[in-house]
């Protein structure tokens, strides 16, 4: 489509112009860009994301070596990378499809490595903080227009779009027949409602990390507290459940039971959230939501009921039954729903079954290693280390219980590289002010 051409060749020119500042305004820019928006719908798709990702490693070697380096847990990382070679050799599907579905998920990694090497806290944090305020802003503006319309335009009109082109690319787009708790299921630009109410939640605790650990001028600081309770709305609207225990998790490490009594603040917060919840209509969703925790074998959520998922995980098992280790290789998935016709696999409603699919047993023990390592890096690197850590906790029990279309483990990367390398050169500088 023309216009994203044109996206993707504006973003291309000021990587040339100024590679390090564009890198640290696209990396929050790129959560909005989804496989949605392509340059080629045709097989085999080219998102956007997927080009300027290329640009960008390829603009970064030929200047200087890609190296992992103090990277944050570099050898899980490796490994998860060497498993997904293996995934492609090991494929049952053509090359062609293989390769692009592989290079969709290394290239983003790739691109974390890049921006840990360029991003610091102390000259970048502000223009890096500026944009996600930014892309939150664009992303819940129109969730809320989706919720008050009751209709997706941008995403109807692609989804029509990319049938006409016979593309194989899917877009989960919610209608009117998608209704959970009275309210039809809200997801803004994104690729499901679930990447919705994730992204809500990431950004949610990214920002009252922001506000408990930087220095922000009053301007940011005060549009970092007022974004909060409309991202916990917007969470609500997206109907998903996975992120309402994801938040929960995450925000353990930001109440100190002593100090709670002092927090004026957060009570005025919860009262403000209830208030917009109640004006807003929502209220009576975020109650079905919370019953509907205890209550899975309800009407509105039998089709992500816990029967559901162990007859899917049952069904994982029988497929790679044949090689186990392995799995059935890159987009196993595929090949397991229309080839071995194993229709229970459909929506494959966990990380850990796309795994298992597409890489076997290794792949589950890679992506182990690599939630290990970003808590022993933490452990490491951070003096207090409960924020970083509440925040991994968070993602890993969200795509525990759901698969999250199109959030890649890059997306905590990002989030998770600012938030270390803020409170290691913070801490450096405090030390050094001590000393002098």
């Amino acid at each position: 489509m023309l216009i994203f051409v044109l996206l993707w060749l504006i973003i291309a020119f000021f990587l040339l112009r100024n590679f390090h500042r564009t890198l640290i305004i696209y990396v929050p820019l790129s959560i909005l860009l989804t496989s949605a928006y392509s340059i080629r719908y045709s097989s085999p798709v080219l998102s956007i994301s997927t080009a300027v990702n290329i640009q960008i490693v390829l603009t970064y070697f030929l200047q200087k070596k890609i190296n992992f380096k103090r990277f944050p847990g570099k050898s899980s990382i490796k490994f998860y990378i060497f498993i997904l070679i293996l995934s492609f050799l090991f494929t049952h599907m053509s090359y062609v499809q293989a390769f692009t579905n592989i290079l969709g998920l290394i290239l983003p990694i790739l691109v974390s490595i890049v921006f840990f090497k360029e991003f610091s806290a102390r000259k970048d944090f502000k223009l890096f903080h500026s944009t996600m305020i930014a892309v939150s802003c664009i992303f819940i503006s129109y969730g809320i227009f989706e919720y008050i319309l009751q209709f997706n335009p941008i995403l109807f009109f692609l989804k029509n779009y990319i049938e006409i082109e016979g593309s194989s690319l899917v877009i989960f787009l919610t209608d009117e027949n998608n209704i959970r708790f009275g309210s039809i299921r809200c997801q803004s630009l994104f690729m499901h409602s679930i990447s919705y109410g994730t992204y809500c939640v990431l950004f949610i605790l990214y920002y009252l990390y922001v506000i408990k650990e930087c220095h922000l001028n009053f301007i940011l600081k005060l549009l970092t507290i007022i974004l909060i309770p409309i991202l916990f709305f917007c969470m609500i609207t997206s109907g998903a459940r996975s992120p309402i225990i994801g938040l929960l998790i995450g925000l353990t490490a930001f109440f100190n039971i002593h100090t709670l009594k002092r927090s004026l603040g957060l009570y005025l917060g919860i009262l403000c959230i209830i208030f917009l919840l109640y004006q807003l209509g929502a209220f009576n969703i975020f109650l079905s939501l919370i019953s509907s925790l205890t209550d899975t074998k309800g009407d509105e959520v039998s089709g992500s009921s816990i029967d559901l998922r162990l007859l899917q995980l049952k069904t994982c098992f029988i497929a790679i039954s044949s090689n186990p280790i392995i799995g059935l290789g890159a987009r196993g998935g595929e090949y397991a729903y229309n080839t071995l016709q194993l229709y229970d696999l459909a929506g494959l409603e966990s990380c850990w079954f796309h795994t298992l699919i597409n890489q076997g047993l290794l792949g589950c023990c890679a992506l182990i290693y690599i939630y290990y390592s970003l808590y022993r890096y933490t452990k490491k690197e951070c003096t207090n280390y409960s924020f970083e850590t509440s925040i991994v906790l968070c993602f890993l029990i969200i795509n525990t219980m759901t698969s999250i279309p199109e959030v890649g483990i890059e997306k905590l990367l990002f989030i998770f590289i600012v938030m270390t390398n803020y409170k290691k050169e913070h801490n450096k500088l405090r030390q050094l002010q001590q000393e002098f």
